[in-house]
């Protein structure tokens, strides 16, 4: 696939999530879906396209060229620790985007810990990170990357990425996700590891909800309804602190990766442009960008308002 029809796929999910919408609304009064329900709603308006997209295109597209390729246990063991460096710094984006929008996450903690810890641990770290890799590394960033320098690719692929979520919290952290998913993908060669790191991150994040509720039972959501600007500030000093430390050591890791998985040189070409380059900036993409931010404004007031 080339950048153009990678954005027209943007768009096709983009409008999906409308039409999931109109029908959960028309739909109301006859049925309703819980968390899981919703979950596997949301997961399949982007896995629906992409299949469209591989089993009755015009154009094959093997599994290798997604990225689909062995990778090495000693590397996936170096991917959590990349991960773990890598979440301070998410964790400050996710702070300084709550200054001004809730936690998405925490806002639906009393859906998610209502179903068994399985079920929300397959669904949102397993089921969910496959999908979204699939479609937005495998599928997406392997259009842009085609069409121009990997750095770009990253980025746009990452702002994509962020702008799926459709609300401006998770679409902050995502973004900063998303390149570090890239970089992961393009260190080793191989999808597996965005995977893996998708996985650890959604994981710890759905076990420390079921932890804490376990601990201090109803505790989470009246947590981040209670919390104020002057605890997010600290905690926004405190780990930029932390995450300045271990952003520089997760450069230094996925350098490590990439020598010892031989693809160094595909670093390196980061901020090379090719001789061939196409157009990633489509009317596809635009229309899509606006499309979803649009939503998320209009989400964020209505949310004032109520």
């Amino acid at each position: 696939m080339n950048s153009k029809k990678a954005n027209r796929l943007f768009l096709s999910v983009v409008m999906l999530h409308f039409v999931l919408i109109a029908i959960l609304i028309a739909g109301s009064q006859f049925f309703s879906l819980d968390i899981i329900g919703n979950l596997l709603a949301s997961q399949m308006v982007i896995l629906a396209p992409a299949l469209i997209v591989i089993l009755f295109g015009k154009e094959k597209i093997k599994l290798c060229d997604l990225g689909f390729c062995k990778i090495k246990i000693s590397t996936a063991f170096l991917v959590v620790v990349y991960t773990l460096l890598c979440m301070p710094l998410v964790t400050v984006v996710n702070a300084i985007s709550m200054l001004f929008v809730d936690n998405t996450v925490a806002a639906l903690s009393s859906d998610i810990l209502a179903v068994p810890f399985p079920m929300a641990l397959f669904m949102i770290a397993i089921f969910g990170p496959f999908s979204e890799e699939f479609v937005f590394r495998g599928i997406i960033f392997n259009s842009y990357r085609k069409d121009g320098n990997a750095l770009g690719a990253i980025l746009l692929s990452a702002l994509v990425f962020g702008f799926m979520h459709m609300n401006l919290n998770q679409a902050a952290y995502a973004f900063v996700i998303g390149i570090a998913l890239a970089f992961v993908m393009i260190a080793t060669g191989s999808i597996w590891s965005s995977v893996i790191m998708h996985f650890i991150i959604n994981a710890q994040s759905v076990c420390l909800m079921y932890i804490t509720e376990f601990l201090m039972p109803g505790s989470m959501a009246a947590e981040s309804a209670a919390i104020t600007n002057d605890e997010l500030l600290m905690t926004i000093g405190v780990y930029s602190i932390i995450a300045a430390v271990t952003t520089v050591l997760a450069i230094c890791l996925l350098i490590f990766i990439a020598e010892r998985e031989g693809h160094k040189e595909e670093l390196k070409k980061l901020l090379v442009k090719p001789e061939n380059t196409k157009r990633r900036i489509t009317p596809a993409l635009i229309v899509a960008l606006i499309i979803a931010f649009l939503y998320m404004i209009l989400e964020v007031v209505l949310m004032a308002v109520i």
